[in-house]
């Protein structure tokens, strides 16, 4: 096979890949069960990240009017517990490096 057919047929596999939903990516949770862990909370939740000698920490601000429930995703760490946040509190969490913080999720 030449060059340029080899080209042309990778890029007729990875369209027909693509197509079919085939990939690489991580897959979601499904509509049941753990989906709602899943869901972004609302954006009066902010985060700071704190890189420390041995570990990382992420400060929770919750600026809503309400208390929220979030927890902290981390890659290469276990992630929090669901931390209930007070309206106008913070809370924190930290892992052991290496790290990487990974986001916030409802819970």
């Amino acid at each position: 096979m030449s060059k340029k057919s080899i080209t042309r047929f990778l890029g007729v596999t990875a369209a027909a890949v693509t197509m079919l939903g085939v990939s690489n990516a991580p897959a979601m949770a499904a509509s049941t069960g753990e989906a709602g862990a899943m869901a972004s909370p609302p954006s009066c939740v902010g985060v700071e990240i704190f890189t420390h000698t041995f570990s990382r920490e992420a400060l929770v601000l919750n600026n809503c009017s309400n208390s929220q429930r979030v927890k902290v995703l981390w890659a290469y760490a276990a992630d929090s517990s669901c931390m209930v946040i007070p309206a106008g509190s913070a809370r924190s969490d930290s892992a052991a490096k290496p790290n990487r913080f990974d986001g916030l999720v409802a819970c």
